[in-house]
Parts: structure tokens; sequence; C-alpha cells
């Protein structure tokens, strides 16, 4: 898919905000959207750019590109998912507009598991890749 705001951060380089934990709702539905180098469209390598991140994350940004997405349920939570992803890249670039944008600790991810478990939603990725929301995201980074 290229929803725009998204597709802007593709094009900009500022993808890595949506690996951050940033908002509720993307954090303990989505998890962290990884960022795939860019490829040129249909080919094997970009195919293979994609292979180490298959098994830990559902959300795929490519690089200078757009988004693709893999989800458990059907294909209309998929879609509301990726429109999810769309609405906090508006977010973010807003947010960035007004000055640093700041993402959750990680005891405040923690605290989101709690969420997550309550509304049963998986983790990222084929199951039992990660034990916990935290260990989806990559707080070093983030801190940045």
């Amino acid at each position: 898919a290229h929803p725009p705001y998204t597709t802007a951060l593709a094009m900009c380089g500022a993808g890595k905000y949506l690996t951050w934990p940033v908002l509720p709702e993307p954090t303990t539905e989505i998890g962290p959207v990884c960022i795939v180098p860019f490829a040129e469209p249909l080919t094997q390598k970009l195919a293979d750019n994609f292979r180490r991140y298959l098994d830990k994350y559902n959300a795929f940004l490519m690089e200078k590109h757009g988004i693709t997405m893999v989800y458990p349920e059907d294909l209309e939570r998929t879609w509301q998912l990726i429109d999810l992803i769309e609405c906090t890249s508006k977010s973010i670039i807003m947010a960035l507009a007004i000055g640093k944008l700041k993402s959750f600790s990680k005891d405040e991810v923690a605290e989101l598991e709690n969420t997550r478990r309550t509304r049963n939603m998986p983790l990222p990725g084929r199951p039992g890749v990660w034990k916990s929301l935290v260990d989806c995201y990559n707080f070093e980074e983030i801190c940045k």
C-alpha cells in the first residue's frame, strides 16, 4: 500500500519513527513497523531484503517505497491496521513539526502489555518469537 503520510516517512528516511512505541494503539495492536532496505520493486533482491524480518514483524515499511503488512486475522482487519499506521504516521509528522518526538519508556511499554493481553491481541511476527511487547522494541536505538 502507499498511504501518503506513511509513504512520506519512507521517502524522507524518517520511517524509523514507526519503529518506536509512540501511541498506545499501534504499540499494542501492531508493534514496531520494521524498515526494509530499498531494492527495485518486484525483484528477488527486494524479496530477499524481507527475509530477516518476516519471522519478527507484521508491518514492513520499504525504504523509498510504501508499506506492506501481514496479519493472522482477515484482510479487513489488516486494512484497519494499515489505516492505524497511516494515522500514526500523520501524527508523527505533526509532532515533528512542533518539536522532538517522545516515545514510551520500556516501563510504559511493559504496562501496555496488560492492554494487549486483555484485548487478546497477538504479538508481532511468528508465534513464540517474542515473549512480550518490550522484547519487540530496540530501546537502545530509540534513545539515541
